[in-house]
């Protein structure tokens, strides 16, 4: 499966990737080496590999200097330094060179070897996003973004129930046609990847599942953007954020609000 540059008149040219994998890297190695090989080790498709990384070590950078010697499609780029991981997963994307992009943080890892290869075909078939499976491993309690995304599955829940529940879970299980308009909103936090979503799926002519394919990804540890976060008062924050911006009704935003705060208070008791 091979893909071909684009010019300038958005016109093909052979040469670039079909997808390009995009990693956004900081400073963990033990979980960056696992998502990097799963996504080296793809079968069947004509892919690039972009870690935008802004740690202030080396040990990723001579970690993928080392593989770049066994595989050619590996690309380094050096991430903003900014303290916003945000601004690092969209300078991954504006680096991306393959007609479709497939952005995978570092504690999240493919299991099939053919994913991408799957997705890629359906998005050549004409669809705009694919959306597989996620799982959340060494948790001592079943994962929601597990059951919610099996759930979904079956169940069309409507795309703005995201902001809610997030019913497709890591970003590694989406697969989109590369447009510079689809990047995420670096001024949130809680909410940034429900609000990708929204935008991708809202904006989407077609969408295709894969059910059958489960993307892992690594339970609660320190490094993630969310870790230490006060929850309940940031999401409903932002929900009042995206409200503004026209991308969630005010009275859906109501109803979410009153939710978040049944539940929180529920947890708290």
């Amino acid at each position: 499966m091979k893909a071909k540059t684009r010019g300038r008149d958005g016109a093909v040219a052979a040469g670039s990737p079909i997808v390009s994998c995009v990693i956004p890297s900081f400073e963990n190695l033990a979980m960056f080496s696992r998502c990097v090989l799963s996504a080296l080790t793809q079968e069947g498709v004509d892919l690039e590999v972009v870690v935008t990384d802004d740690s202030r070590s080396q040990d990723i950078a001579d970690f993928v200097q080392m593989l770049q010697s066994h595989f050619g499609n590996l690309r380094y780029v050096q991430g903003p330094r900014s303290g916003r991981p945000i601004e690092n997963w969209n300078a991954g994307m504006d680096a991306a060179q393959g007609k479709f992009i497939h952005l995978m943080h570092q504690d999240e890892f493919m299991v099939d070897r053919r994913f991408l290869c799957r997705a890629c075909e359906l998005l050549l078939e004409g669809n705009d996003v694919v959306v597989a499976r996620s799982h959340v491993i060494g948790l001592d309690r079943p994962s929601m973004f597990g059951i919610v995304s099996s759930i979904s599955d079956r169940i069309s829940f409507p795309v703005w129930t995201l902001y809610a529940m997030n019913w497709i879970g890591s970003t590694a299980s989406v697969v989109f046609r590369n447009a510079s308009e689809r990047r995420f909103d670096t001024t949130l936090t809680w909410l940034v990847d429900v609000d990708f979503y929204v935008r991708l799926l809202t904006s989407a002519e077609r969408t295709a599942r894969l059910p059958h394919v489960v993307i892992g990804s690594i339970g609660h540890h320190p490094s993630q953007i969310s870790a230490g976060l006060e929850r309940e008062q940031l999401h409903l924050q932002e929900l009042s954020y995206v409200s503004t911006q026209g991308r969630l009704t005010r009275r859906r935003a109501a109803i979410i609000s009153a939710a978040l705060r049944v539940k929180y208070a529920m947890r708290r008791s």
